[in-house]
């Protein structure tokens, strides 16, 4: 499961993201919804690791993600890929 814990992100001392927590349970469905500017992609770009925190704690599976770069993140140990395939029935 991903956790997200009192996530807060800052840009060069402006707040982009304040106190984001949401849990991601596996095999479900997940949705970050909001207006154009709300952060969506900030807490995005800090669970993979592009965008530190200013404070907060990101873990998978109990295992704190806080630090890890974006090549160790995307390592098979946390990378997980969606499976695409066409509607061939429609």
């Amino acid at each position: 499961m991903l956790t997200i814990n009192n996530l807060t992100v800052e840009y060069s001392g402006i707040t982009a993201v304040d106190g984001v927590s949401l849990s991601a349970k596996e095999g479900t469905i997940t949705s970050l919804v909001g207006a154009n500017g709300a952060g969506k992609s900030t807490v995005l770009k800090s669970v993979s690791g592009v965008v530190p925190l200013k404070t907060g704690q990101i873990s998978f599976d109990g295992e704190s993600l806080v630090g890890l770069s974006p090549r160790r993140l995307s390592a098979g140990e946390y990378a997980r890929f969606q499976r695409v395939g066409g509607c061939s029935h429609i």
